[in-house]
């Protein structure tokens, strides 16, 4: 504390005043100094910096080291990356199991149901190939508008979400009339025939559906005529005088989800 230096201070001083002369008796006084160091030095306040960015601070005086201060600026990441919390999960293929039906077909096992591919029924007399669609369907080659030519098949819908498809070609000949003829032989289901002129493609292809048939359109936009019973197009219309064409027939919608037998003749 400042005050006992100050008065040993004092008290030095009043010494050193008494020691300036001689005693009574005549001898001399001996004179006692003592060194507290640099009693008389100031005491210095040292000014606190602001911290400037890029300024230094310490006691440059005793030679210590300086420091410096800045300031970090936060990154974001790389350069021109982003980031997203949305995932779009992974791609559903058409046809495949749980996902959307690939132009009204599935892969093995599995049945369209309401556009959606689902566990079906296992049938055994279901011998349609296990893709088949507009694009796959049973092929039975060509045929004549002659009545005494024709096709007879069989099959079996796998419930409800089954469809099957076949495919043929129907040539005019001279001296009989195209027409394209669905007959049920068996079963409870709806039947759907699909044409396209050879001349004309799908474009010129026009179709008139009799009575007790509902006009349709195929997935590949092919017209046609769908009914519950047999029926038969006298009206078809292609380009020019050659009514040849090609016809798709679906097979689809039984009348209950079961393993649905069916069978039908196709006449051209």
């Amino acid at each position: 504390m400042a005050c006992p230096r100050l008065h040993v201070l004092l008290a030095l001083t009043v010494l050193a005043a008494c020691s300036a002369g001689d005693n009574s008796d005549g001898t001399d006084v001996v004179s006692v100094s003592a060194t507290l160091g640099d009693s008389t030095s100031a005491a210095s306040t040292t000014t606190p910096t602001t911290g400037e960015p890029g300024s230094t601070s310490g006691d440059e005086s005793s030679g210590g080291p300086a420091s410096t201060s800045t300031t970090a600026t936060p990154t974001t990441g790389e350069p021109g990356s982003t980031s997203s919390s949305d995932e779009t999960g992974p791609i559903c293929d058409p046809g495949m199991p749980n996902c959307v039906c690939d132009n009204g077909s599935c892969v093995e096992g599995y049945v369209c149901q309401n556009d959606v591919c689902g566990v079906g029924l296992a049938c055994p007399d279901d011998v349609e190939p296990p893709v088949d669609g507009e694009a796959t369907p049973v092929e039975l080659g060509d045929i004549t508008d002659n009545d005494d030519d024709f096709f007879e098949e069989m099959g079996v819908l796998s419930g409800i979400g089954d469809a099957d498809w076949y495919h043929l070609h129907g040539a005019d000949t001279l001296g009989y009339v195209a027409e394209a003829t669905f007959t049920l032989v068996s079963g409870s289901q709806r039947h759907c025939l699909f044409l396209e002129c050879d001349d004309g493609g799908v474009a010129l292809t026009k179709v008139n559906c009799p009575g007790g048939s509902d006009f349709a359109i195929s997935p590949a936009l092919r017209p046609g005529c769908c009914s519950a019973e047999s029926f038969q197009i006298k009206d078809l219309d292609c380009p020019g005088n050659d009514e040849s064409l090609q016809m798709w027939l679906r097979v689809d919608k039984p009348a209950a989800d079961v393993c649905s037998p069916y069978g039908f003749k196709l006449h051209f």
